[in-house]
């Protein structure tokens, strides 16, 4: 995250302030998307049973896995961008550096819902979150109900009072018979509400731990990539709270 503006005027999450990073600025050529793969990875799995403090977390299946991002040919992305889990966040991280560019904490409310931070104002004189004074609120992502059918609303950090601005955008997924195929995420106009798609998420048919991930001219692909791994653990957290409270 930081205050650099992209070309098409909105703030961007990319740490631009390097140009290790500048391949994960938006696109600003029409007609050109950028297309990427996320590919779920659980390799540092540990058993329940063998873990006490593992069982004891708020969404336990996902405190040791990791999203690996790579370019839709297999390339690196963004120095070999990884979305790690862990017991109280998720971090958007370099796999190359270890440089964390972004947090991601559930704010552990009955309707799902997280808040994305970076490690750079999202406007002037913003203040840091009291949690970590290192990093500050930019998107609030929340869910209409606890259901995967349910929409999945992103609103931006203001700086009138503290207070999310508009939904500027909404998802749902997709489904053929009770399978999720895809996912679609749409800009809102503030005005009007009405939805024009700018994201497109389609699971592999082939191998369910595979996302294909299409983001359109002007849209921040790391804020997309921060939304995807937030509505995919707020569609399992109900269910996991309920196993593990009850």
């Amino acid at each position: 995250l930081n205050r650099k503006r992209t070309p098409c005027g909105k703030r961007s999450i990319t740490c631009a302030q390097t140009k290790r990073m500048m391949s994960t600025l938006p696109s600003t050529t029409h007609g050109e998307p950028i297309r990427l793969r996320v590919t779920e990875s659980y390799n540092d799995y540990t058993n329940v049973d063998d873990d006490a403090d593992f069982a004891a977390t708020f969404d336990p299946y996902f405190s040791y896995g990791q999203y690996n991002i790579t370019s839709a040919n297999g390339s690196k992305y963004g120095n070999g961008l990884q979305i790690k889990m862990s017991t109280d966040a998720m971090t958007l991280q370099e796999g190359d550096t270890g440089k964390v560019v972004a947090l991601m904490r559930s704010r552990h409310t009955s309707t799902p819902s997280f808040i994305v931070y970076g490690a750079a104002p999202r406007y002037e004189d913003q203040a840091p979150s009291a949690i970590d004074a290192q990093w500050y609120p930019w998107a609030l992502v929340k869910k209409n109900g606890r259901s995967i059918r349910d929409d999945v609303m992103v609103q931006y950090a203001t700086n009138n009072g503290g207070a999310w601005g508009p939904v500027v955008w909404r998802s749902r997924h997709g489904f053929l018979g009770n399978h999720q195929t895809h996912t679609v995420v749409a800009r809102v106009d503030e005005q009007t509400q009405k939805e024009k798609p700018c994201c497109l998420v389609i699971r592999d048919p082939l191998n369910f731990d595979v996302f294909n991930v299409t983001i359109a001219p002007g849209i921040d692909p790391l804020l997309a990539i921060c939304y995807l791994a937030v509505h995919s653990k707020m569609d399992v957290e109900p269910k996991l709270d309920a196993v593990f409270s009850g």
